[in-house]
C-alpha cells in the first residue's frame, strides 16, 4: 500500500506572546496527536496566515513555540513540510498598491523583472520565519521565494507539490474577493520548475497549494490558473488545497480528460476574537495511490474549543458512520456504473452506483446467503433421509452376497 496523510493547517492566526500557547492551540496539538496515531507517513501542509496581521515583532516567538511542540507531536511520522503565504503573512508597504496596479497580463514578464522585487520586500519577515520553522521541523529545504515546485517520495511514489502565491496582490479583507491576481509570470515559472522537478516523467500525484480558493481570483486570472492546473499538457494537478475562508469544503473540477479536487480548511481567527464566532477547523487527508482514493477527515471545535468530527460536512449515512468522506483521486479513472442490456441498434444503458443501490444490493446478498444456507440444510436433510430408506435393503443384499 502507498498510504500517506496530509495534515492540513491553515489560518492559524497566531497572535500570542512568549512561549505559552492558548488553550485552542494546546487542544489542537492534543487532537492532532490522537488523530494521527494510526498513520505512519505525514506531510504537513500550511496554506497561509500563520501569524495574525503580520505582527512578527510581537508574535514570532509564540509561532516558533507552537511548531516546536508540533514537532514533538509528529515525531518520526513527519516526512516533509510545505508552506505557502497568506495575506496576513505579508507586511503591507506604502508602495504596494501602486506596484500591484502596474501588473498587466500582456506585460507579465516585464512586471516580474521590474516590480516583483518590491513585492518581495513585504515577504522578508515571512521567509525568515518559515525557514526557522523548516529548521525546527527538521526539513533541509530553505525558501527564497513565495512560490515554487518541490517533490516528496514516499514508498517509491513521487508526489509533486506546486506551491502558489495567491496573496501577493492582496489588499487584505473582503475587498479581495474576485480581485486577486495570479500572474502569468508565476504560471510560467511554476510550469518550468515542474518540468525540471519531474524530469520528463509525470509525477504519481500533483498537489497544488495556495492560500485563497480559486474563485477569489478575478475571472480572467481564475481562467489562467485553472487552465494551467487542469491541462494534461501543463501541470495536470489532481488536488488543490487552500484556506483563507476559515471554513471547510470539498469541490470537484473536471473535464473529460482530467479532474481536480479542491480541499478547503482553516482554523480561523485567534481564540476569543470578536471577528470569529464559527468553529475552528483543520483536516487530514489520507491518500492511497494504488486504490485511487482519498479519505477526508475534518475536525472542528466545540464551544470549549475541543476538536470533534465535523458532522456538518458528513452528509451521507456512510460518512457519518465512518466519520470521513471517501472519494477518488482522479474521477475520470473511475467507472461508477455498470452496463445494462442493450436494445438492438442502441448502445447499452448504464446504471450508476448510488449509496441506496449499495444498501439494496447488500440486503439482497444477505437474503441470497440465507437462501443458500437454507437450501444446503434441506439438501443435506434429504440426503440423510434417502440413506436411511435404502440402508436395510442394501444391508440384506450385502449379507446374501456374502453367503
Amino acid at each position: 500500500m502507498n498510504d500517506f496523510t496530509i495534515l492540513h493547517l491553515s489560518d492559524l492566526h497566531i497572535n500570542g506572546t512568549g512561549k505559552g500557547l492558548t488553550p485552542l492551540l494546546k487542544n489542537l496539538l492534543s487532537d492532532i496527536k490522537e488523530e494521527l496515531k494510526p498513520v505512519d507517513n505525514v506531510i504537513l501542509v500550511i496554506t497561509g496566515d500563520i501569524i495574525d496581521k503580520a505582527n512578527y515583532e510581537k508574535c514570532k516567538e509564540n509561532v516558533l513555540a507552537f511548531f516546536e511542540q508540533l514537532k514533538d507531536v509528529l515525531a518520526e511520522k513527519l516526512k516533509d513540510v510545505y508552506i505557502v503565504p497568506g495575506n496576513h503573512d505579508r507586511v503591507h508597504k506604502p508602495f504596494d498598491e501602486c506596484t500591484i496596479e502596474y501588473y498587466d497580463e500582456a506585460r507579465s514578464e516585464e512586471f516580474k523583472k521590474s516590480y516583483w522585487q518590491y513585492i518581495m520586500v513585504g515577504y522578508g519577515e515571512y521567509i525568515s520565519l518559515i525557514n526557522n520553522i523548516y529548521g525546527i521541523l527538521g526539513v533541509s529545504h530553505r525558501a527564497d521565494n513565495t512560490y515554487g515546485v518541490r517533490c516528496t517520495e514516499i514508498n517509491g511514489k513521487k508526489i509533486c507539490f506546486l506551491s502558489l502565491d495567491t496573496s501577493w496582490s492582496s489588499n487584505g479583507g473582503e475587498q479581495d474577493i474576485r480581485a486577486l491576481k495570479f500572474g502569468r509570470f508565476q504560471a510560467e515559472d511554476i510550469y518550468q520548475q515542474y518540468n525540471k522537478a519531474v524530469e520528463d516523467k509525470n509525477a504519481d500525484l500533483v498537489i497544488a497549494l495556495a492560500h485563497h480558493p480559486l474563485d477569489w481570483l478575478t475571472g480572467k486570472e481564475q481562467s489562467i490558473a485553472q487552465g494551467e492546473l487542469l491541462s494534461v499538457n501543463r501541470l495536470r494537478a489532481n488536488i488543490y488545497i487552500s484556506g483563507h475562508v476559515h471554513n471547510r469544503d470539498v469541490i470537484n473540477w473536471q473535464n473529460n480528460r482530467h479532474s481536480m479536487t479542491t480541499l478547503v480548511s482553516g482554523i480561523g481567527w485567534p481564540e476569543g476574537s470578536d471577528l470569529h464566532s464559527a468553529p475552528h477547523v483543520y483536516s487530514c487527508y489520507t491518500f492511497n495511490l494504488d486504490l485511487n482514493s482519498i479519505d477526508v477527515y475534518v475536525r472542528s471545535s466545540n464551544e470549549a474549543n475541543c476538536f470533534k468530527p465535523d458532522f456538518r460536512i458528513y452528509t451521507q449515512e456512510n460518512q457519518v458512520k465512518n466519520r470521513k468522506i471517501v472519494m477518488p483521486i482522479n474521477i475520470t479513472e473511475t467507472q461508477p456504473y455498470f452496463e445494462l442490456g442493450a436494445v438492438k441498434g442502441r448502445s447499452p444503458k448504464v446504471c450508476y452506483i448510488t449509496p441506496q443501490m449499495i444498501k439494496e444490493i447488500s440486503g439482497m446478498m444477505q437474503l441470497i446467503m440465507r437462501c443458500q444456507s437454507a437450501m444446503s440444510w434441506k439438501l443435506q436433510s434429504l440426503r440423510y433421509d434417502y440413506i436411511e430408506q435404502i440402508r436395510p435393503a442394501s444391508y440384506s443384499q450385502y449379507l446374501k452376497d456374502k453367503k
